[in-house]
């Protein structure tokens, strides 16, 4: 797995709301007919578009405040993994 950069959909909270969202920003993680847009805290599970013109397409039609953002997720470093493609918590990457 190489670095990834992608752009994702954030939900702008505004007034009383802001002050709720204590547990980081929300990103868009589908979109359910009936039930609208799902939002998520996680990056992980975010819809990535590869290009900002696509998110902003699907942004400008969402029924709450969002914009487009750049996101990058980085390849854990081979020094402090295991051999399965999990991070090592015993190796310290320093030494």
């Amino acid at each position: 797995m190489a670095d990834e950069i992608a752009w994702v959909i954030e939900r702008v909270a505004a007034g009383e709301a802001a002050t709720r969202l204590t547990d980081g920003p929300r990103y868009l993680m589908g979109i359910r007919q009936g039930y609208g847009a799902m939002w998520t805290t996680d990056h992980e599970h975010a819809v990535r578009f590869s290009r900002r013109i696509d998110g902003e397409r699907i942004a400008e039609h969402l029924e709450c405040a969002a914009r487009v953002v750049e996101h990058m997720w980085c390849e854990p470093r081979r020094d402090i993994m295991d051999g399965r493609g999990r991070r090592d918590i015993t190796r310290n990457p320093n030494t």
